[in-house]
């Protein structure tokens, strides 16, 4: 029995927004589609590349599309906030560091669970030798 088959019953059927939008209240995740599935033609109009296309051009600057996984909040020496970022897409995950100063201007959107267009440039950790994505741009994908 589906989550959504007493609708069915009844003949009404659910968008797949709406059936999206239920599952992530109810669970804290959508079952049906990723939500980034539903915006694929604004992800393409924005010239976004896949994490796992962005991961091999070190040293480039890329915009990827995703949605938070993790994050963890941090001070710096000054005292300032920013944010270390995991986000994921269709094709896989990519850590973020998101400096002060555009933590300050994006903080609502990498706080929320929307998804998001980071432009930046992509670095490798030298200790564990993966790369990140020095975040210089956040914007919500519409």
């Amino acid at each position: 029995m589906s989550l959504f088959s007493l609708n069915e019953l009844e003949g009404e059927d659910w968008s797949l927004e709406q059936k999206m939008a239920a599952q992530q209240e109810l669970l804290g995740i959508s079952l049906e589609a990723h939500p980034l599935e539903l915006l694929s033609d604004q992800i393409a109009r924005s010239g976004a590349i896949t994490t796992t296309e962005a991961a091999e051009r070190i040293g480039q600057r890329v915009i990827v599309a995703g949605i938070r996984q993790t994050s963890r909040r941090s001070r710096t020496a000054r005292g300032e906030m920013m944010m270390f970022l995991t986000i994921e897409d269709l094709a896989g995950m990519l850590d973020v560091i998101i400096f002060p100063d555009v933590y300050q201007r994006a903080k609502t959107i990498v706080s929320s669970n929307s998804p998001m267009l980071i432009t930046g440039t992509v670095e490798t950790d030298g200790e564990r030798d993966e790369p990140f994505l020095k975040a210089e741009k956040v914007d919500l994908l519409k």
